[in-house]
C-alpha cells in the first residue's frame, strides 16, 4: 500500500478524462511487444546486448565498456544456456538451470537445440483453478473472492484468533501477509485454520524493500521462502485446495525489463518444484499501475504450463471516481486472465479531510470510492479483498481497520459498511 508515482497519476487522470480507451494487445501481440527495445528483456540487472565491439569472454557472455554483456539471447529474454546446465523439468524440455552474472545467483536458460516453449497441460483436479477471467475451486466451482486482508506477519500468535472471526463476518476467502519471519509452523496454524472454516488462503509475502521497486533481491528472498523454507507446507496435500500464492506484494517497476523476466523465471521455478496452484502478479508500481500489468501480463502469463494466473490491482490513491474503477476493470479484463482487487482502501482514507488533517503536504481527494469498486464488482463477478483487518497503525487505523481489536470482532464503522456491502448475491461459500 503505497502512493502511485507522480507520472502514473497523471497517466491515471488523462485515462480517465478519454474515457480510459484502451486497447490491451492480445497474447500473441504481447509477446511480439515484449522483444521491442522499449520493454527488451536482454537487459540483466546490470548487462545488456553486446555491440559489435565486444569481446567474448563466453559463449553467451562479453565484456565491453566497462561491464557484461549478453552475447547470445534466447526467447523470452533468456540466455541460452553454457556448460553444466540440467533440465528443470521434465515437463518444461528445453529449459536448463545455471549461474547467471545478471542474476542473482542461479537463473534460467534455454538449452541450444531444444525448445524453449511452453507446452501447456491441464491442471491438477486438487487445486483452484483460472480459466478465462473465472476462478474456479477444485470441485469445480465458480468461485468469486469477497476477503479481508489480514497483517498476520506483524503478530501470528494474537492474530491467529481472527481467520474465524473473519469468517464469521461473512468473507470467504483471507489474504494473509507472510514476512521473512514468518515460521513454517506458523504458516501452518494459518492455513489450518482456513482449511477448518473452508475459505481461500491468498498467501502473499510482504518486504518493506519491494514496494515500487526493481530491485531483485526481496524478489530473491521472496522465492528462496518459497521453494525452501515452506515448502514442506505448501506441498502438503491437505492445504492443496486453498491456497493462492501471491509471489511478493507491490513489487516491480511499470516498462522495466526485469519485471517481465523476473516473473517469468519465478513461474518456472514454482512449476517446477511441483506447484499447481494458482500464482497472484501484483500490478508493478505499488500494485496500482494496472495499465503496466495489462500490457505485459498475458506475457507473464505465457510463461505456466498450467495458464494458472490470476492478476492483482491495488486500488489507492488514484481509483477515486466509478469511471475510473470501471476503466482499469475493463482494461485488466480484457487480458483474458482473472483480475482480483487485491488491496483497496475506502471514502475515508485519503480523502480531503484526512489529507488536510494528516498529510496537509499533499492536498486534495485521493481516496478510493469503495462503495463503487465493491458494485462494480458485483455487476462484474470480479473478487475483491480489502485492506484491512486490524493493525493499520495510527492515523491510518482511524480510516483502514475494520475491527478495532483483532478478535473477538469489534466492527469499526468501516468494518460495519464494508460487510453490510459484502452480503450479496453474489456472495457465496467457498466449496475445496
Amino acid at each position: 500500500m503505497r502512493y502511485l508515482c507522480e507520472w502514473f497519476k497523471t497517466i491515471v487522470s488523462i485515462a480517465s478524462i478519454i474515457g480510459l480507451i484502451v486497447v490491451v494487445p492480445d497474447e500473441a501481440a504481447a509477446s511480439n511487444i515484449s522483444a521491442s527495445p522499449s520493454l527488451s528483456l536482454t537487459n540483466f540487472n546490470s548487462g545488456s546486448a553486446c555491440t559489435a565491439l565486444s569481446s567474448a569472454v563466453s559463449a553467451n557472455y562479453g565484456f565491453e565498456n566497462g561491464h557484461s554483456c549478453i552475447i547470445a539471447n534466447a526467447p523470452n529474454g533468456y540466455p541460452y544456456c553454457t556448460v553444466g546446465h540440467y533440465s528443470m523439468s521434465q515437463t518444461v524440455l528445453g529449459w536448463g538451470w545455471e549461474p547467471n552474472p545478471f542474476t542473482l545467483g542461479q537463473g534460467s536458460c534455454v538449452i541450444p537445440g531444444g525448445s524453449s516453449s511452453v507446452s501447456s497441460k491441464t491442471v491438477p483436479g486438487s487445486v483452484i483453478r483460472a480459466s478465462g477471467t473465472s476462478i474456479y475451486s477444485a470441485s469445480g466451482r465458480k468461485t468469486i473472492m469477497r476477503g479481508v486482508n489480514l497483517q498476520y506477519a506483524d503478530d501470528p500468535s494474537g492474530r491467529l484468533g481472527a481467520i474465524r472471526f473473519i469468517r464469521a463476518a461473512g468473507a470467504n476467502t483471507i489474504r494473509l501477509e507472510l514476512r521473512s519471519s514468518t515460521t513454517s509452523d506458523q504458516l501452518r496454524a494459518a492455513l489450518d485454520q482456513v482449511v477448518q472454516y473452508n475459505m481461500v488462503a491468498v498467501l502473499m509475502y510482504w518486504d518493506p524493500n519491494a514496494f515500487s521497486s526493481d530491485s531483485l533481491v526481496p524478489f530473491a528472498e521472496a522465492m528462496d521462502l518459497w521453494l525452501v523454507n515452506w515448502k514442506p507446507v505448501l506441498s502438503d496435500p491437505k492445504y492443496s485446495r486453498y491456497i493462492i500464492v501471491n509471489i511478493i506484494n507491490e513489487w516491480g517497476i511499470g516498462g522495466a525489463a526485469n519485471y517481465v523476466q523476473a516473473y517469468m523465471q519465478a513461474i518456472h521455478q514454482m512449476r517446477d518444484a511441483g506447484y499447481a496452484f494458482p500464482l497472484m502478479i501484483d500490478a508493478p508500481n505499488s500494485g496500482q499501475n494496472f495499465l503496466g500489468l495489462a500490457l505485459v501480463g498475458p506475457t507473464i502469463a505465457s510463461a505456466d504450463m498450467y495458464k494458472n494466473i490470476i492478476f492483482s490491482v491495488h486500488a489507492y490513491w488514484s481509483f477515486q471516481t466509478p469511471e475510473i474503477l470501471n476503466g482499469a476493470a475493463i482494461t485488466m479484463l480484457a487480458t483474458g486472465y482473472p483480475f482480483v482487487w487485491g488491496e483497496f482502501g475506502n471514502s475515508q482514507f485519503e480523502n480531503p479531510s484526512y489529507q488536510a488533517q494528516y498529510d496537509p503536504s499533499q492536498p486534495g481527494n485521493y481516496a478510493t470510492d469503495h462503495a463503487a469498486l465493491m458494485s462494480q464488482a458485483d455487476q462484474l463477478g470480479i473478487s475483491y479483498i480489502g485492506w484491512s483487518w486490524h493493525g493499520n497503525g495510527w492515523p491510518v487505523s482511524l480510516a483502514l481497520d475494520m475491527s478495532s481489536q483483532d478478535w473477538p470482532s469489534s466492527f469499526t464503522s468501516f468494518g460495519v459498511d464494508y460487510f453490510n456491502k459484502m452480503w450479496t448475491p453474489v456472495l457465496a461459500p467457498f466449496v475445496p
